[in-house]
């Protein structure tokens, strides 16, 4: 019973995030167009946010037994459930880090120059593939430090190696459930 409450209290979390971030996007909508908004932003959410919790368990508990760790299985769903929130704080943390950091090393080179939008953007076509490193590099490290944060708080004990290994689990999770397309769009 404990792990079906912990799983609705995660979706209403996610509901009531969703619809905080609809009522910041929509300012001058009404109150009923933000709850429609926040309904369909929810079916569509909602496989993912269900799916990815379950591969984090899985994927953590595989690891747990292969390391030989003592964690209960409910510290592993809970940890996996926090999981969920963790790949969201990682894709936005990292995207600000590489917006802001691009933007500045883009200025401080080309910031003299006039460059049209079609040059701009082929500049920023050709730095893609670091674009897409510093990302990752980004969402292991935050990864890491939210999952510390995480274990310590739920008192699991755990190794480097463990926490390495669901980090780079947490990543894969991320690029398969939300960046299975990583293209730039054009």
């Amino acid at each position: 019973m404990k792990y079906v409450i912990t799983a609705l209290i995660a979706i209403l979390i996610v509901l009531i995030f969703s619809f905080i971030l609809t009522s910041v996007i929509n300012k001058e909508k009404s109150f009923k167009e933000k709850l429609k908004i926040t309904f369909m932003f929810s079916l569509v959410m909602l496989p993912i946010v269900l799916l990815l919790p379950v591969s984090l368990f899985a994927t953590f508990k595989a690891s747990a037994v292969i390391l030989s760790l003592e964690v209960s299985n409910y510290q592993l769903f809970l940890l996996a459930i926090l999981g969920l929130f963790i790949i969201f704080i990682c894709d936005f943390v990292s995207k600000q880090a590489v917006t802001s950091i691009g933007s500045n090393m883009l200025s401080k080179k080309y910031g003299d120059q006039e460059l049209s939008e079609e040059e701009m953007l082929e500049i920023i076509d050709k730095k893609q593939s670091n674009i897409k490193i510093w990302n990752i590099v980004i969402i292991f490290l935050a990864s890491l430090v939210l999952y510390i944060a995480s274990m310590a708080i739920i008192s699991i004990e755990f190794t480097g190696l463990f926490l390495v290994i669901i980090s780079i689990i947490n990543i894969l999770n991320y690029q398969l459930f939300f960046r299975s397309s990583y293209k730039t769009a054009k």
